[in-house]
């Protein structure tokens, strides 16, 4: 349509009769002026654009028709094309001044000049303020100015999408390092939950072939010497034998680092042992996190610790009341559980040495689990012993 409008400026001869000549120029005029309006109406998002590109359009029929038909004189284009270019560059220079970028602001530029163009060309083929008509024209430059904004706007996406597509390329290698990191860790929780069920399915056979061999074995033997009467040490040396050996499944038995379960199984087991000698044992445990690091190797040190406690409570103390119970507690800043064995016995002072080497193993055992043993203890007033344990273990 440009070309169309613009055919005038540089035909050498007229390719056909100066009449149709003149009316396809005119024509075009509007027309270019309209499908470039429509161009920049896409652009710039316009509400209802679609229905004002047709409605400009379908103006042109009657336009044409008053033209060729009822001999209108040019003006009939001239003045709409005029009104529409202004409106356009109104448009533009609110769109510009809303968004103030290289895009924008390079077809709004173009739209902005097309009104200046046209009212110098005026001016110019009038002969007014001393011009005589064969002046240089400018309007012709108004396809090429368009075309040169248009192709700013299309290389200003085109280098925004290959900017795009080059963080996408990233944004696709950093998800695809993350999903094989996924990956990576998936399986090795795979392989890790692999051997924690042999590990489960093993410890289940030890268990069951402690409890069925050696514990079947253990309690024969008892019965055998209680009905021989055999003498009180052998069936005491026995009993602490099944003890012991209970104490040690009950290590195996996969508590996921709860110490309250641990300490309540190990009251359940030794419940006949305290009913047996006539003392009372209230429990005191209150709710606490779990130790992520107790295993069944520290969790048998606990079992030791506490069976030593309250073997202490029932050998040498005379109480008739033991507490056991357990809570969380700090120590120089570190969250831990505090688990204790409190009895109402005679007592000793804990100020000197500590009386028999149970308390000394027990203490060992402490600190192999990283935890701290308190003994407290007077004459007449009974006996605390408190085992603290960490949440959290440097190793």
């Amino acid at each position: 349509l440009w070309f169309l409008r613009n055919y005038q400026y540089f035909a050498e001869v007229t390719p056909f009769q100066i009449e149709i000549f003149n009316a396809i120029t005119v024509y075009a005029t509007y027309f270019a002026s309209v499908a470039t309006a429509a161009f920049y109406f896409c652009f710039t998002k316009l509400p209802r654009r679609n229905a004002i590109i047709l409605l400009l359009f379908l103006l042109g029929v009657p336009l044409v028709v008053a033209h060729s038909w009822f001999a209108a004189s040019n003006l009939v284009f001239y003045i709409p094309t005029t009104l529409l270019i202004f409106g356009v560059a109104i448009l533009a220079a609110i769109d510009v001044y809303r968004h103030r970028d290289i895009e924008h602001g390079a077809i709004g530029l173009a739209m902005l000049m097309a009104p200046i163009f046209s009212l110098y060309d005026v001016t110019l083929a009038n002969g007014h303020r001393g011009w005589d008509g064969n002046g240089f024209y400018l309007a012709v430059f108004g396809g090429f100015q368009y075309t040169v904004s248009f192709l700013i706007s299309f290389g200003k996406r085109a280098l925004d999408a290959f900017a795009e597509l080059a963080n996408a390329n990233v944004t696709l290698e950093q998800r695809i390092a993350e999903t094989r990191a996924e990956l990576e860790a998936s399986e090795a929780a795979r392989q890790q939950l692999v051997v924690s069920h042999a590990l489960a399915g093993e410890r289940e056979r030890l268990m069951q072939e402690m409890h069925d061999g050696i514990g079947s074995n253990l309690i024969t033997a008892l019965a055998v010497a209680r009905q021989q009467k055999q003498p009180v040490s052998t069936i005491k040396t026995l009993n602490r034998a099944l003890a012991d050996l209970k104490i040690t499944v009950d290590s195996l038995e996969p508590v996921e680092g709860d110490i309250v379960a641990l300490i309540g199984n190990l009251r359940h087991r030794m419940a006949g042992d305290l009913r047996d000698a006539g003392v009372i044992c209230k429990w005191e445990a209150e709710k606490c996190r779990t130790l992520p690091w107790l295993d069944a190797a520290n969790a048998l040190h606990v079992l030791r610790i506490f069976q030593e406690a309250i073997g202490n409570v029932l050998s040498h103390s005379s109480a008739t009341e033991m507490r056991i119970g357990c809570h969380e507690q700090s120590h120089s800043g570190v969250e831990g559980i505090a688990a204790y064995v409190a009895d109402n016995g005679h007592g000793f002072d804990a100020s000197g040495e500590l009386p028999g080497k149970g308390l000394a193993n027990i203490s060992a055992r402490a600190r192999s689990l990283h935890g701290l043993l308190h003994t407290e203890s007077e004459p007449g007033r009974g006996t605390t012993i408190t085992l603290w344990l960490p949440y959290q273990r440097s190793t």
